[in-house]
């Protein structure tokens, strides 16, 4: 995801318990810099449903889920979640509802349990699920690594898949029911990816939002909704009509 500095200027006070119903874009436009990003998007994102955002670098995919984050705040146009504007929302009102993983992966002086628990007290049973979801399992093992080893800042004793693996096992811990993943399985090769991807979207009440800029057509049957992007316009919704299947 390219970054682009949060440019917030104001915040609300409206909170957000749980996740209801969607995520609405009504002629959205964003601006950065005197370059307009977005022109006019306009999306329904409904609970429980997976979707994949495709289009070339640049097209204004990570800037969709940058807004749908909270990141920014002045952008034309309506946002919405569950029928309240985003500019009314506090700001840690979406911290409980919303995850996500960029390809930019934040990894701490700490052990591989610190890391994906962030210190919290998680089930045992629990966290063997999620290890399995991500494929860190199976990397711990073949590497016969376990949860309390220790890892250094930034992973430098790590792959790039190894990373990944890590910070998707962190995001899928804190369950949350809407996740964003902005080329999250970059890293990994097609096989694991796909598997992985496959594991992820199975997970029942999950709302996934995942850009990617390949989709081919095997993969779209991963997925509910493909939504194409052209020079910040959303050129092509298709419904694939298809379920995911083990």
């Amino acid at each position: 995801m390219a970054f682009i500095e949060s440019k917030k200027v104001s915040k609300g006070i409206a909170e957000i318990k749980e996740f209801q119903k969607e995520i609405v874009l009504e002629n959205l436009e964003f601006s950065f810099q005197d370059k307009k990003i977005l022109k006019g998007a306009n999306m329904c994102f409904q609970k429980g449903k997976k979707y994949a955002i495709t289009g070339e670098s640049g097209a204004g995919k990570s800037t969709i889920c940058k807004l749908i984050l909270n990141y920014f705040d002045h952008y034309k146009g309506k946002l919405k979640i569950d029928g309240k504007e985003y500019k009314d929302l506090s700001e840690d009102a979406l911290s409980m509802v919303i995850s996500s993983i960029h390809q930019d992966i934040f990894l701490f002086d700490g052990t591989i349990r610190e890391n994906i628990t962030l210190f919290k007290e998680i089930d045992e049973e629990k966290i063997q699920e999620v290890l399995r979801c991500s494929g860190l399992y199976q990397v711990m093992q073949d590497k016969r690594l376990g949860l309390d080893d220790y890892i250094f800042e930034c992973g430098h004793n790590l792959s790039g898949g190894e990373k990944q693996r890590i910070a998707i096992a962190r995001m899928l811990m804190r369950e949350s029911p809407i996740l964003i993943l902005d080329e999250a399985t970059s890293s990994l090769d097609r096989g694991t990816s796909k598997e992985i991807l496959k594991q992820i979207l199975q997970l029942k009440d999950k709302t996934c939002i995942c850009i990617t800029h390949k989709l081919s057509q095997e993969d779209k049957s991963l997925y509910d909704e493909i939504v194409e992007i052209k020079e910040g316009k959303i050129e092509k919704i298709a419904k694939t009509n298809s379920s995911i299947t083990a």
